[in-house]
């Protein structure tokens, strides 16, 4: 496909479209995919859907083959969307935490991790997932430090690269590759008190030193992508911030590849007080180079009223469009638009048997040992308690666990069945029991995004 060509016969309005990334529901009412995010009217008129380059996840192959052939049907010069999802750490067969896979201290397991979850995200047509998710945090009230690799700079640009090459381990064309955009530039993971969303407030000695490795490490394994932070970085979102985006970003760390916002941030910028309106924030993200647009419609809405009035160049427009159709290129979507979408496929790799021994491979590395008084290893002998509010259940997958469900999972007792471990409950007569195994920690909705805490406590008998 020659894109120079294909970008000359295009409308600017068209070209908008490619800067517009829409969720699902916007194109199949029905689609029960999850978005973090407010599902707010974006007032646009129902053709304008059609133009959006890109799409914020599907729920399986047969839904992403619907959603592509409805695009390519309305799409006057045939351009495919491209499929983005927050595949962290599992498509269906779900690994541990980003957080549990840094304590394994174990770099190629996440690299096979992330090659399966791609191998399977695939199978339904996802091209691009937003991980690895490389900030440092340091404030355990913020609810998505599960979602990275913890505290030390050293240990987050190791899986950094581990995780990127991982999602990428073959050629972009190949069924199997998933491009990687990792996240979140800039900061976040410093939001002051731990609360998403919010400022961050740092010199840049300690970004350079603390913050800025991480992001480097991706960029220097190759990562496709790069999503910018929802929060403001020194009094400026990072959405638009041009010293961020061009100055540090760009020219000094020398990335190249397609830069997408968060969700709705580009439209969060009024709130934040930086942008007068959307047609101030459209303005703002194009000069800052801001490429795609997530889940609101400022650049479909307001940049063809920005060109007009001369507050923007067509050229700049050209050039953001230019990197993601260089990106659909790479990824050979202009020759299968469907790629990696099978549905037949998805039955017979997701969840496979071998998958699954692989995630077992990586839970036995990723669980931290304190202290052992001569308690482990369990023998068989042992009249042990199993007691505390996770005894029983079966949501054992955390947060951003995709298209993991709980009823894969099986509880303590299950798992330990095959073992010829008996455990006594609280309803037994526990006078002469010799272990406790007490089962305590984070309920799934206690913990991920938009989850921080005031205090950092752990409740005994969440429901």
């Amino acid at each position: 496909m020659d894109i120079q060509h294909l970008l000359k016969q295009m409308t600017l309005k068209e070209k908008l479209g490619q800067m517009t990334q829409l969720p699902p529901h916007m194109f199949i009412e029905a689609s029960k995919t999850q978005v973090y995010g407010e599902k707010r009217t974006l007032a646009l008129d129902p053709n304008d859907y059609m133009l959006a380059g890109s799409v914020l996840g599907i729920r399986n192959a047969q839904e992403m083959i619907e959603i592509q052939t409805l695009i390519l049907k309305h799409s006057r010069l045939k351009i495919p969307a491209l499929i983005m999802a927050d595949v962290i750490h599992g498509y269906e067969t779900i690994f541990p935490i980003p957080l549990a896979q840094a304590a394994s201290f174990n770099p190629p397991l996440t690299t096979q991790m992330n090659q399966i979850s791609a191998i399977e995200a695939s199978t339904s047509g996802i091209h691009v997932t937003f991980a690895p998710m490389v900030d440092l945090s340091r404030d355990a009230r913020w609810g998505r430090v599960m979602e990275g690799y913890g505290e030390d700079p050293l240990l987050n640009q190791v899986f950094a690269a581990a995780a990127v090459k991982g999602y990428q381990h073959s050629t972009p064309k190949e069924v199997g590759y998933v491009a990687s955009c990792f996240k979140h530039f800039a900061g976040y993971g410093a939001s002051e008190a731990g609360r998403d969303y919010n400022t961050v407030d740092m010199s840049y000695e300690r970004f350079y030193n603390m913050y800025q490795p991480s992001y480097q490490a991706a960029v220097d394994a190759g990562a496709s992508m790069v999503m910018l932070a929802f929060n403001t970085f020194n009094g400026v979102p990072a959405t638009i911030h041009q010293t961020l985006v061009k100055h540090i970003l760009k020219d000094q760390m020398g990335f190249e590849g397609v830069i997408i916002s968060d969700y709705d941030a580009l439209h969060q910028t009024v709130a934040h007080g930086a942008a007068k309106d959307d047609y101030d924030a459209a303005a703002l993200g194009i000069k800052a180079g801001l490429d795609i647009e997530m889940g609101s419609s400022a650049y479909l809405t307001h940049g063809e009223a920005l060109v007009k009035d001369g507050l923007i160049k067509e050229s700049d427009i050209d050039q953001a469009v230019l990197k993601i159709l260089a990106l659909k290129e790479a990824l050979g979507l202009f020759e299968n638009p469907f790629k990696g979408a099978d549905i037949d496929k998805e039955k017979e790799i997701v969840r496979s048997e071998e998958h699954l021994k692989q995630a077992h491979l990586l839970s036995i590395e990723s669980p931290v040992l304190l202290k052992n008084d001569g308690v482990l290893p369990l023998t068989q002998k042992e009249k042990i308690a199993l007691i505390g509010p996770f005894a029983q259940t079966r949501d054992l997958l955390g947060a951003w666990r995709w298209h993991g469900h709980p009823d894969h999972s099986k509880t303590y007792d299950e798992a330990l069945e095959n073992e010829h471990v008996t455990f006594l409950h609280l309803e037994t007569d526990l006078n002469d029991i010799d272990t406790i195994i007490l089962t305590v920690g984070e309920h799934v909705h206690e913990t991920g995004e938009s989850k921080s805490k005031v205090n950092i406590t752990i409740d005994p008998i969440y429901k």
